[in-house]
């Protein structure tokens, strides 16, 4: 362990160094313009509902806005993270690792988003009550913690990864953004019993800014390798 913890110092401090000599991508006027379209977004999916169905329509349903928005910014990531894999020939291996797993990992969840894999797994164990979940504790449904588990898993890897996160500035800032919005997101889902308009419509907005901010941080590395790819071709 302690050698371990050695040998993440050292790496962090390496990447630390090179970060200095990043290029370093104009994310910030990209993020404050998507940041109001998707605030106005949710606000036109609040008020424009398809008829006869309830005001929340376009929240709780997966032929909802919400949900296929949502959906969109995941893929958006995956392929961003991929593309960096590509761009990223002759960096550490380390490095590529991260946007390989990174891309396939956000494809998968873009695929739960649309297809609703923990919703049919906690659906599955919330039926025959596995493990007392749903009576004996404060999280709703098994689908609640299939959700807090992708985040569980998440941050092993992201500590295994440290060191090629700090590599690129623009992407870490993003990505913390990313996992506070997670945060709300599966708080207010697996705490909020029973569920309002008022809840539904935060936790479900908070998913999509997760999104979002998922995909600007897979651009700002692409970005990365994009510009180093030029400067190297030039």
């Amino acid at each position: 362990m302690r050698r371990y913890l050695t040998q993440l110092r050292t790496e962090l401090r390496t990447s630390a160094a090179d970060r200095e000599s990043t290029i370093r991508p104009r994310m910030a006027s990209l993020t404050w313009v998507f940041v109001p379209l998707v605030a106005l977004y949710i606000l036109v999916a609040i008020v424009l509902v398809p008829p006869n169905e309830p005001r929340h329509f376009n929240f709780v349903s997966e032929r909802g806005a919400i949900t296929v928005l949502s959906g969109i910014f995941l893929a958006m990531a995956s392929g961003f993270g991929f593309a960096t894999f590509l761009l990223s020939l002759g960096s550490p291996r380390n490095v590529r690792r991260f946007w390989f797993v990174l891309s396939v990992a956000l494809g998968l969840l873009a695929m739960d988003e649309l297809l609703g894999f923990h919703e049919a797994i906690g659906h599955v164990f919330d039926e025959i009550d596995f493990m007392g979940v749903t009576s004996s504790t404060t999280i709703r449904r098994w689908n609640d913690l299939v959700v807090i588990l992708y985040g569980v898993v998440a941050v092993p890897l992201g500590v295994m990864y440290l060191p090629t996160i700090v590599r690129y500035p623009s992407f870490l800032k993003r990505i913390c953004v990313a996992c506070a919005f997670y945060v709300v997101h599966t708080a207010i889902d697996a705490l909020v019993e029973p569920p309002t308009l008022l809840s539904v419509i935060l936790e479900e907005s908070a998913k999509l800014f997760c999104g979002l901010f998922l995909a600007l941080a897979c651009l700002a590395g692409c970005l990365v390798h994009a510009d180093a790819s030029t400067t190297v071709q030039d």
